[in-house]
Parts: structure tokens; C-alpha cells; sequence
């Protein structure tokens, strides 16, 4: 659901009335509606989405005259709660065709929405939402082209719109634009260039994300490899922490680096140890270095460290099974429950018998 003014004064109120009598309800939505016909463009767009919030279906014929309204924002957030009202919003599929043709991208983008909703063919709906790439806004380029996917259009026909958009001067609107990417069920191999230029972004929120869904691009190459390794040089942890992830994602293709991923073993921030750890553990590579820093690692003092180290020699199964004396040794020390039935499956995994 597309929304674009977040709304606050009627949000208690909204809560309770899933459970409230009808007049309460009925009594809210007059005063919406009041609100949607005569007050200010704000409280007019406030109203229109708090309407589809409450599933008050006879605010669809004044939603459907709303679609229609001066301020693009009204309209947006009209069809944005026709949207919600799903298959209660029939009566205002022709306003909603209609708002197809809107100047405003968010709108076609909402009032798509709605009218998959009602079962329109995705075919009826795809030529509004190309135009909405093209929108002036960057954020509705974004909600446009993440729904294109959606519906499988080819990722070469809307990505670039991504790519736009993420150059935003505005940093909020960047930030909305990264969102929407990080919320979105796909990330085809079309969409790294623009990721690639996201992780060098001014703001953290972009950078971290980018680098995350950077890292979710399967299969992976090497020149994105490479990219999540120079990522973990940033200052952000969180960056490094979805730097190391990434890595990690790749597997076998991103054995060589292995040393990188030893060293954000000693990183300062335990985020990031406990996700290089489980790295190490999904590139499956038991070289002795691997074998030694992972068993270094269950010395340290956070537990949930500790316990991603005992995974990931658990997934390096047989072939760590070097690491099978110093295990037991830790095993008889260890005060966690938690690392401690971690350590017994990876001894377990290295063809010892444990008790459990």
C-alpha cells in the first residue's frame, strides 16, 4: 500500500475500532468524510487514507470523488484506500481506471493497486505504471517500477528508474527510494548498477542498504564480491555487518575472501564478528586459518558470538574435525546453554557422539 502523508490524529482511535461498536465507527467516518469534502488539503489527504484504514466501504462513492480532487496528494491517498478496501471498492473501478491517466505517478500507482485488486489484467494496468517511471517524483518511480516487477516485467525495462531516483538530491527522498528497493520482493542482476552507486552514498541508511541488497543478487559475480569486500572498509558497523552477509551469501564463489572475513573476526563490533562467523560457516571452506580463527572466537565474551562460531564449524562438518579436541575442551568450560548445544552439534556434525 502506497501512502504518502503518514497520519498520526487518528491512529488510537483507528486501533480500537477493529473491535468497537458500529456507531463508534460510523460516527468517526462522518467526521472523515467531513474532513475529505471540506477541510484543507492536509486533513482532506488524512482523511481519505484514514477512511481505507477503518474498512468503512460506504466511504467508497466519496474515496471514488476524492480520486478526483485538486491536491495530487488527496487523490493518491484516496486511491491508496480504495487499495486497502480491496474487492469493496468495485463501485469506484471506473474512477479508478480513470485515475490512471493521473499526472501524478503515486496516483497510477495506487489506483493499479486497487484495480488488481478487483481483478483488472495486470495488461490494463502496465502501461499507466511505464509512465509513472517517468514521473517528475522520485519516490513514485520507485513504488511504479516495484510493482513492474511485481507484475514480470522484464527488469531491463524498469530499472533505470531505480537508478534516477537514487540520485535524488534530496538524502529523505534517496532514503524512501533505498526502502522501497530494501521492502521489495525482487532484485534481479539488472538492478546492481544502481546499488553499486548507492553504496557510496553520503547517508549510512542508503549505504547499509544498498550493500544488503547488493549482497542478495544471485548468482553472484565477482565484481559485486569485490564490491561487499571494499564495503566492509566503511565506517558505518552496520555497512560491514551487511558487507560480511554478503560475502557470506556468495559461498563457494567467494572463498578468496576467506581472510577478510578472518579478520572482521576481531572486528569491534560484535554485530559484525557474529556475522563473519556465520559467513565462514556458509563459504564452507575448512582450511586450517578457518579451523583456528573460528575456535578463537569461542573465547570471546559475547555469547552470541560464541554461538555463530560453533555453527559455522558445525556446517564445516567432517572436514573441521581437527577442531574436535579444543571443541570438547570448550564444551566442559562453557556456562551458555545455548553455545553449549551449539558446540555438541558441531561436535556432532564432526562425527562425535554427544551427550545431549
Amino acid at each position: 500500500m502506497r501512502k504518502f502523508l503518514a497520519t498520526f490524529s487518528c491512529l488510537v482511535l483507528i486501533a480500537a475500532m477493529a473491535s468497537a461498536a458500529n456507531p463508534e465507527q460510523e460516527k468517526l467516518a462522518n467526521r472523515l468524510l467531513k474532513d475529505l469534502k471540506k477541510g484543507n488539503p492536509h486533513e482532506r489527504a488524512e482523511a481519505a487514507w484514514d477512511l481505507g484504514q477503518i474498512d468503512w466501504d460506504p466511504a467508497v462513492p466519496a474515496l471514488a470523488e476524492a480520486l478526483k480532487d485538486t491536491d495530487r496528494h488527496v487523490r493518491a491517498n484516496a486511491a491508496g484506500a480504495l487499495w486497502h478496501l480491496g474487492e469493496d471498492s468495485k463501485p469506484a473501478e471506473p474512477a479508478l481506471r480513470e485515475a490512471l491517466k493521473d499526472d501524478y505517478g503515486r496516483v497510477r500507482v495506487n489506483a493499479a493497486g486497487a484495480l488488481l485488486h478487483l481483478n483488472v489484467p495486470k495488461s490494463q494496468v502496465i502501461p499507466a505504471l511505464k509512465e509513472a517511471l517517468n514521473d517528475p517524483d522520485s519516490r513514485s518511480k520507485a513504488y511504479a517500477a516495484d510493482m513492474l516487477l511485481d507484475l514480470k516485467v522484464p527488469a531491463k525495462d524498469v530499472v533505470a528508474a531505480y537508478e534516477v531516483a537514487l540520485r535524488d538530491p534530496n538524502a529523505e527522498v534517496r532514503k524512501d527510494v533505498m526502502e522501497i528497493i530494501h521492502k521489495g520482493k525482487n532484485h534481479p542482476v539488472e538492478l546492481a548498477p544502481a546499488l553499486l552507486r548507492a553504496m557510496k552514498d553520503s547517508e549510512e541508511q542508503v549505504r547499509w542498504m544498498a550493500t544488503y541488497n547488493l549482497g542478495r543478487i544471485e548468482p553472484a559475480s565477482e565484481e559485486r564480491l569485490q564490491a561487499l569486500a571494499e564495503a566492509y572498509q566503511d565506517r558505518s558497523e552496520t555497512v560491514r555487518q551487511m558487507a560480511v552477509s554478503g560475502l557470506g551469501r556468495g559461498k563457494k564463489n567467494a572463498v578468496k575472501y576467506t581472510p577478510l572475513l578472518l579478520g572482521a573476526l576481531e572486528d569491534r563490533s560484535a554485530d559484525v564478528r557474529k556475522d563473519a562467523a556465520e559467513a565462514l560457516g556458509e563459504i564452507g571452506s575448512a582450511t586450517p586459518d578457518v579451523i583456528s580463527g573460528l575456535l578463537d572466537v569461542l573465547k570471546e565474551k559475547n555469547s552470541d558470538v560464541r554461538r555463530e562460531a560453533a555453527d559455522a564449524l558445525e556446517k564445516l562438518g567432517p572436514a573441521a574435525k581437527s577442531a574436535v579436541p579444543a571443541l570438547k575442551q570448550f564444551l566442559a568450560a562453557e556456562k551458555d546453554g545455548f553455545v553449549q548445544a551449539a558446540i555438541k552439534r558441531a561436535l556432532s556434525a564432526m562425527g562425535e557422539k554427544v551427550e545431549w
